[in-house]
């Protein structure tokens, strides 16, 4: 059975003195986990550029995010992740890193 409750994320967190940057979510709509449908995002920390590959889709987009749509792929504003309310009802996993101190 799927849980409707509002998870609530931020792009970092502290645990126990340590910290953490998010670097990547999958999110899920629909009313059950066996039907629906499922996306990523994810945090790139180097440009298209700077390795050497280009997306026609992303295009020369500095670092930042990403929203991964079956085979589609663009640049996602911070806001559109973290101030979304559909986003934080759809949360299913989120993939912290720890930073260094």
């Amino acid at each position: 059975r799927k849980r409707k409750d509002r998870v609530e994320f931020s792009p970092s967190l502290a645990l126990r003195g340590t910290k953490y940057e998010l670097r990547g979510a999958v999110f899920h709509t629909g009313e059950t986990l066996d039907f629906g449908h499922y996306v990523a995002s994810a945090k790139s920390l180097v440009s298209s550029h700077d390795r050497g590959t280009c997306n026609d889709d992303v295009g020369e987009e500095k670092a930042g995010w990403r929203l991964f749509n079956d085979a589609r792929v663009r640049g996602l504003a911070p806001a559109d992740l973290f101030d979304s309310p559909s986003r934080q009802r759809t949360a299913y996993l989120l993939v912290y890193e720890r930073t260094r101190t």
